[in-house]
């Protein structure tokens, strides 16, 4: 007696994410490897040729194959790519942002070393001021 769950073979295709006439084609590729089917009836039954067979046969091991390639751990990036003109558009803001960020700087050093710049010129007192008479 085997312990274990049940092998449900073809019948794995079931759970798979796919449209049932992939599923179909899949589960008659995978009998014929199984020796459950032969190539003509898997043709007959998907109602192709055995060229067509070999090649959608070829095209689902080398998926396989390619599904089981090590790959570098952890979870991979986004795929997604900006388009080339948001890529320069944002290299370019981000130069703007760097420049007014670097005059801003030294607007605060400034600001710093001389606190009282720019000194205003005190009011001139007129005659009505109690200032000088003008004579």
């Amino acid at each position: 007696m085997t312990l274990g769950r049940p092998n449900k073979g073809v019948g794995h295709i079931e759970a798979l994410a796919g449209a049932q006439a992939e599923k179909e084609r899949l589960r008659a590729i995978l009998a014929t490897l199984t020796g459950e089917s032969s190539v003509e009836e898997a043709c007959r039954g998907l109602g192709i040729g055995q060229a067509r067979f070999q090649q959608l046969r070829e095209q689902a091991l080398q998926g396989a194959l390619d599904a089981l390639m090590p790959r570098k751990p952890g979870r991979p990036g986004d795929a997604a790519e900006a388009p080339v003109g948001e890529v320069e558009r944002l290299r370019t803001e981000k130069e703007e942002l760097e420049e007014e960020l670097e005059a801003m700087r030294v607007r605060i050093q400034l600001a710093l070393a001389l606190p009282d710049w720019p000194r205003r010129e005190p009011k001139k007192r007129g005659p009505e001021r109690g200032g000088p008479s003008g004579r």
